[in-house]
């Protein structure tokens, strides 16, 4: 079985249109910078603690995606999964990383019992 077929199978959505946006396009601002290598230099571990409206969203994406380019050159995988505490920060994140262009397994507003079972499943076939 494909890997669409085994995600839709067990309840994932797959979101593959793009916009015209480019994710490499984004210049961050300088606190966004200081962000970036923030979690860099933790190995990626962190949480950014900046006012609202400063543009986590975008250096946290940012992040992941000078993640994935380090990887990509080792012929390793990134496997990103977000966890906001509401739908609006849902819908915040999936409207952002839509913008850039950027394919999107899933997005839901589960209850705590089903992501864990669904998140399970992802990471194992993504093994």
């Amino acid at each position: 079985m494909n890997h669409d077929k085994f995600l839709k199978k067990n309840g994932w959505q797959i979101h593959k249109e793009t916009n015209h946006y480019k994710i490499e396009d984004i210049i961050p601002k300088p606190h966004q910078e200081e962000a970036i290598k923030f979690l860099k230099e933790s190995n990626y571990v962190g949480f950014l603690e900046m006012a609202t409206g400063s543009g986590k969203t975008k250096a946290a994406i940012l992040s992941a995606y000078t993640l994935y380019n380090d990887l990509i050159t080792k012929n390793e995988k990134l496997l990103t999964i977000i966890i906001v505490p509401d739908s609006y920060l849902v819908d915040q994140w999936f409207d952002e990383l839509f913008s850039y262009s950027i394919s999107i397994l899933s997005f839901n507003y589960w209850p705590v019992s089903f992501f864990c079972v669904s998140w399970h499943v992802a990471i194992h076939q993504f093994k």
